[in-house]
């Protein structure tokens, strides 16, 4: 089933009760982490291992899926911005729509494509680069999106574990503390964006 564009807009949004609300975004660098500490190899090795195994049944499965779970859409939106880098403008500094993903997994040499990458494309695309460095793979941090999934448009989720020395031993003090800032790339580069990220 191919989304429609109310479908398609739902998806994006994930499944957000009220229009206010911002989803929750993985960290594909984490999660390749966590598969690579769970297999006991390293990530590369784990990510080489699970393109393997991906079959013709799984890519139609996930195709069909109206709103596949965070870590599939992330993981599957940060695949078809690299596999597109190179190409100019048609790949913008955004995510790509649920729709142009499915479109990917019609590919039946998608698999040979992920194995068979050439990073020179990437780098010779480094806005790009560093878009998909910031919004998917910043180990230990988790970025939400504002419910227009504006690529001009992030909230980064500043996450802390204080120490218990610094709030008093309570429960609640040594909880993680959680903060929000907007950061807009609209009066700058990409680039410039991606720095901004990481020095906050």
């Amino acid at each position: 089933m191919t989304p429609g564009n109310n479908e398609e807009a739902t998806c994006a949004e994930g499944s957000s009760s009220s229009p206010g609300d911002t989803t929750e975004l993985v960290s594909v660098w984490e999660e390749v982490r966590r598969l690579a500490a769970a297999s006991s190899g390293d990530a590369a090795d784990a990510a080489n291992a699970a393109v393997s195994r991906l079959s013709d049944k799984d890519l139609q499965e996930i195709r069909t899926l109206r709103c596949p779970p965070a870590v599939v859409r992330r993981t599957l939106e940060a695949t078809w911005l690299v596999l597109n880098a190179g190409k100019g403008a048609s790949v913008a500094q955004a995510p790509p729509t649920w729709l142009r993903v499915q479109k990917m997994l019609l590919d039946t040499n998608l698999v040979g494509r992920m194995r068979d990458f050439d990073a020179s494309a990437l780098k010779a695309e480094p806005v790009l680069a560093a878009y998909i460095v910031s919004e998917y793979f910043s180990a230990g941090e988790k970025y939400q999106r504002s419910p227009a999934r504006s690529s001009t448009s992030y909230q980064r989720l500043l996450i802390s574990r204080p120490s218990s020395s610094s709030t008093g031993g309570s429960p609640v003090g040594a909880a993680a503390m959680v903060r929000t800032e907007s950061i807009s790339s609209t009066g700058g580069s990409l680039v410039g964006a991606a720095t901004t990220l990481r020095t906050l």
